[in-house]
């Protein structure tokens, strides 16, 4: 948001910038439950291994990393993407630092 105030937008355009949302996915990822289906100890979040991951892009829409926190002891990966983006490149690289992990510590992703 730092772009918007730079640029001298008003209250409301940066109101309107935050309320911008993805294209809806038409589809779903194989093996995917519904946050409400999930079990209590994911929600509650007193058992290792519950995972979140975000995608932040730099100035630009550029330089993509992955953020991955671990929910109960908040031990966050960061993972470069390099230049690429889409589903596929984030799938891989989501892939490949799971992989690194313990069986035991790879419980949940949301």
């Amino acid at each position: 948001m730092r772009t918007l105030f730079a640029t001298g937008a008003t209250p409301k355009q940066i109101e309107v910038a935050l309320r911008c949302r993805p294209k809806k996915l038409s589809g779903r990822l194989l093996g995917a439950v519904n946050i409400g289906e999930r079990p209590a100890e994911v929600a509650l979040r007193e058992v290792p291994g519950h995972w979140q991951v975000d995608l932040v892009l730099g100035a630009d829409n550029r330089t993509p990393i992955l953020v991955i926190t671990e929910r109960v002891s908040r031990y966050v990966i960061i993972v470069p993407l390099g230049s690429a983006k889409d589903a596929e490149s984030v799938t891989r690289t989501l892939t490949r630092a799971f992989k690194s992990l313990p069986a035991h510590l790879r419980k949940t992703l949301t």
